[in-house]
């Protein structure tokens, strides 16, 4: 096999074809013409520069940076060995495997990528897959099956299967299929669409969100529309617009701008605020619940407190011990618990626990435990009235007038 070389800090002039090169330290190798070919393998053995595009087998390099000022189309591989590698053009290759830093000012199309330590690519970056020990920048469109960073990544567009992230990940939008995992904070500038999402830390949604479920340790914050199937936040969860899903877990305070739609359970060990209008099938909150009005299919348990300008609906109503209602209450069978008050309550089965105050009860059958005040009772089968309960006013009719909501 004919080898050429370039000898040690010396500048050389190659144009054409050639078997195969070696590039010696401190070496500089200027191309005459668009592309130098190199059938077989170009080595480099230090640190060099390469003035002009490259087309070659493999190429290789080792202890020491490699400046390619050009494009680099390697057909069996790259890879570098105690060095960083620059190319200032586009990179071709099935796989590249560089130990420290690698940084592409062109497109980027290979089958695997690993980088010890940095990445940094100016454009797009087409892969099966990219694997980063430290930090990695995509200013353009990154698509990839699977996408793993071990520090921090900046990603233009990402149309990605697997995206694994351990500190923190700012993207400008597109689609995780399937899983999207981030130790520290996530950041999405605009419209993403996601499988499964794990956030350890934060997780900021500046656009419009759509995803399965959703796990994060921290904060949520989405400034558009979030559509989810499964919502667990351990602290703080916030939705400037419509929320939309199956089910959410809320370990601390819970906010939306607007409506929230859910189809199965809300959980709140906190507060809960709800601009619009709040749907479930089952709500249960530890603190404080605000809606503009609740409608919930099966059972509604506030611990704290619930104020409505509509009022608020469910099949089984429980207020907490020592809780308030502002607003109307109804459901089918409503408790309201000991020393607790309440405005107005309208149902089938209603149940006024010991010490609790109401306003008005408009029911089938009441309830009233001992020491209960209820300013006026209006029912239609049954009223049973504890000793030491008082109602100032108690009226049995043949038919209720028609509930709210």
């Amino acid at each position: 096999m004919s080898e050429t070389v370039a000898p040690e800090g010396v500048r050389t002039e190659l144009e054409g074809s050639i078997e195969s090169l070696r590039v010696e330290r401190r070496a500089t190798v200027v191309v005459r013409g668009a592309t130098l070919t190199v059938d077989q393998e170009a080595l480099f053995r230090g640190p060099a520069r390469f003035e002009g595009s490259l087309a070659c087998g493999r190429f290789e390099a080792r202890d020491g940076d490699v400046r390619l000022v050009g494009n680099l189309t390697s057909r069996d591989g790259v890879e570098v060995r105690d060095g960083e590698l620059e190319v200032t053009g586009s990179l071709d290759a099935p796989s590249v495997d560089v130990d420290r830093r690698l940084t592409v000012g062109g497109p980027v199309r290979v089958g695997s990528v690993d980088v010890g330590g940095r990445l940094s690519c100016a454009a797009s970056l087409l892969a099966q897959r990219v694997s980063v020990g430290g930090v990695m920048q995509v200013a353009g469109r990154l698509e990839a099956d699977r996408v793993d960073a071990g520090g921090s990544a900046e990603i233009g567009e990402g149309q990605i299967g697997d995206l694994e992230v351990g500190g923190t990940i700012r993207i400008g939008g597109g689609t995780v299929r399937r899983r999207l995992e981030v130790g520290g904070r996530l950041v999405v500038e605009g419209p993403l669409a996601f499988g499964r999402l794990e956030a350890g830390g934060m997780v900021e949604f500046q656009g419009p969100a759509t995803g399965g479920s959703i796990e994060v340790g921290g904060i949520l914050e989405a400034r558009k529309d979030l559509t989810f199937e499964d919502l667990r936040i351990g602290g703080v969860g916030q939705i400037t617009d419509q929320g939309r899903g199956r089910s959410a877990h809320i370990g601390g305070r819970f906010t939306v701008g607007g409506n929230l739609e859910l189809s199965g359970r809300l959980e709140v060990g906190g507060r809960v605020s709800v601009a619009g209008a709040l749907q479930a099938l089952e709500v249960e909150i530890g603190g404080r619940l605000e809606a503009d009005r609740a409608m919930v299919g099966e059972s509604l348990e506030v611990g704290g407190s619930i104020s409505t300008r509509a009022g608020a609906r469910a099949g089984r109503l429980r207020l907490g011990r020592r809780s308030t209602a502002r607003g109307p209450l109804i459901g089918e069978h409503v408790d309201i618990g000991a020393e607790a008050t309440a405005e107005e309550v309208f149902g089938k089965s209603v149940r006024i626990g010991r010490g609790a105050r109401v306003h008005r009860i408009v029911a089938e059958e009441v309830e009233l435990r001992t020491e209960a005040e209820v300013d006026e009772v209006v029912y239609t089968r049954e009223l049973r009235v504890d000793a030491k309960a008082r109602t100032a006013t108690t009226r049995q009719v043949g038919s209720l007038p028609p509930f709210p909501l």
